[in-house]
């Protein structure tokens, strides 16, 4: 059997859905699991050993040119490999129009959210405060770094490396999360109970409402997780 997940984005919600995969390869080793994901994302989809093909769109580039012939003729491409691929079954994973779409060009069964359960794409929040913040716990604490704008594969690398992550409610503190490692994660504007990061060695930071989280909080939350950790370890 072979199934296609549709999970475009974001990052973080690309990898909530690994463990979903997990639990599938342990009861139906019988089954291929492919994935169709934005195409920024694929290398964090590649990380997963259980998916076998990624299929890429570009959907936040086609919008910047909806009729343009080359997504026209990206689109038509998508098409054809997914069809070509002749699934059993297309998860849509995400609940939104664009992915039930893409979903759709597969011409397979198709099995996703219900009315009530289905979402619609979220607004884009910005972390200013994050930025004070991380560079106050990088004076504080001796070889920490703070990373800059890099490729993903290399900043993935660099998460694998480390030895504790702290970050903001972004896709890459859910990777670190998945990676098991310590994690600190320190929200400002949304919910932790809904999008926080998960895992033994995870915990999450919640500012009050017009404040944000001071350094020495995380420093010593981060002091608690590496402790945990050794413990763990022995």
């Amino acid at each position: 059997m072979r199934v296609l997940i549709v999970k475009t984005s974001s990052m973080g919600d690309v990898i909530h859905s690994f463990p979903a995969v997990e639990d599938a390869r342990r009861n139906r080793p019988d089954v291929s699991f492919d994935w169709c994901v934005e195409e920024a994302f694929a290398g964090i989809v590649a990380l997963h050993p259980a998916i076998a093909t990624i299929h890429t769109v570009a959907i936040r580039r086609w919008r910047t040119s909806p009729l343009g012939p080359s997504t026209w003729r990206e689109a038509a491409g998508l098409r054809r490999a997914l069809r070509e691929c002749r699934y059993d079954l297309v998860i849509d994973a995400q609940g939104l129009l664009k992915s039930a779409v893409v979903a759709k060009q597969a011409a397979a069964p198709i099995a996703g959210f219900d009315r009530s359960s289905a979402r619609e794409p979220s607004a884009t929040l910005f972390y200013d405060r994050e930025q004070a913040v991380a560079e106050a716990i990088a004076q504080a604490v001796p070889q920490t770094v703070l990373v800059p704008k890099s490729p993903l594969a290399e900043i993935a690398a660099i998460i694998g490396r480390s030895a504790l992550i702290i970050g903001a409610d972004t896709g890459l503190t859910h990777l670190a999360s998945a990676f098991g490692l310590p994690t600190v994660a320190v929200f400002v504007a949304t919910e932790p109970g809904l999008t926080g990061p998960r895992g033994p060695f995870s915990s999450t930071l919640l500012a009050a409402p017009g404040a944000r989280v001071a350094p020495i909080e995380v420093v010593a939350e981060a002091e608690r997780l590496l402790a945990l950790k050794s413990q763990a370890a022995t």
